[in-house]
């Protein structure tokens, strides 16, 4: 069996990042700008400066979190000064989408099914 459990995000910024998921995403952050951990309740992102592997910046990663209500979801995180890219609206696939802008190009999207 192969379960994912865990993902890595190598920021440019520790602080920074520590910062978007800790007060715009209101999400539990332990750890500090050495390594950090995000625990989700499923999947635990870490932080991490420095690769175990040489990388380049990742493009095309969406980091997504279901939720009930993606509009009030939005609007905590926009009180929170979060950078909203999309805001919510039925997408072709079928969910309830809206998508902030992270660190270091980092997209995130809150949808639900209707």
């Amino acid at each position: 069996m192969m379960k994912l459990n865990h993902l890595s995000i190598i920021p440019t910024d520790m602080e920074r990042t520590i910062s978007f998921f800790q007060k715009e995403l209101n999400l539990p952050v332990k750890g500090d700008a050495s390594y950090a951990e995000v625990n989700t309740g499923d999947i635990i992102i870490s932080l991490s400066p420095s690769a175990a592997v040489p990388t380049e910046r990742p493009q095309g990663v969406v980091l997504q979190f279901e939720v009930d209500n993606v509009v009030a979801t939005l609007e905590q995180v926009r009180a929170r000064g979060g950078w909203v890219l999309r805001d919510p609206e039925l997408m072709p696939w079928g969910t309830e989408s809206a998508y902030v802008a992270g660190p270091d190009g980092l997209i995130v999207e809150f949808y639900r099914w209707p």
